[in-house]
């Protein structure tokens, strides 16, 4: 699965610098020069993850946060900040950023950030999906009364199967 991020700076040396670092990491890159070319991109196309300054004009990064988490509220946003201060971090968390932190950053700061955002997203979609595939099984009709019993072996087999798996200390399938 290709995630897919969207970062938002005044800077074009940080934009460039923070999209390559993305794209490295394996991530698929769009990026935009303020918030309101952001957030147009962000109706635009689908993203998984933002990564945007704070100050910026005419639209700022909380601005930003703001639009897109009351149009997404599943996207994970992370603020950076050059003028960072305790009061603001807390306010960024408070409106709905997934992390906050200030410039200069570390890679690797950027990295663990962003791997703990996407392993969120994935969780969530994974959740999304099992949930999907459990209301599915749960709303099948079967004319069949063969079927139907064969649905109900299904159901309550497969998790008693894989836990007896487990249990008797091979697993080498």
């Amino acid at each position: 699965m290709t995630f897919r991020a969207l970062v938002v700076d005044d800077e074009a040396g940080v934009r460039y610098t923070i999209a390559q670092i993305l794209r490295d990491a394996g991530l698929a890159v769009v990026t935009a020069e303020n918030g309101v070319d952001g957030l147009a991109r962000a109706r635009e196309e689908p993203f998984d993850l933002v990564v945007s300054d704070l100050r910026m004009a005419p639209m700022d990064g909380l601005e930003l946060l703001e639009h897109l988490r009351a149009e997404q509220p599943d996207l994970r946003v992370i603020l950076i900040t050059a003028h960072g201060s305790e009061r603001l971090a807390v306010e960024a968390i408070r409106r709905g950023a997934y992390d906050y932190f200030k410039k200069p950053f570390e890679l690797d700061e950027l990295l663990a950030v962003t791997r703990r955002a996407l392993e969120a997203v994935r969780l969530a979609r994974e959740n999304e999906q099992l949930r999907g595939e459990s209301a599915l099984g749960q709303s099948l009709i079967f004319t069949s009364p063969a079927m139907s019993r064969l649905a109900g072996l299904v159901r309550r087999g497969a998790p008693r199967g894989a836990r007896a798996r487990r249990g008797a200390g091979g697993g080498g399938d």
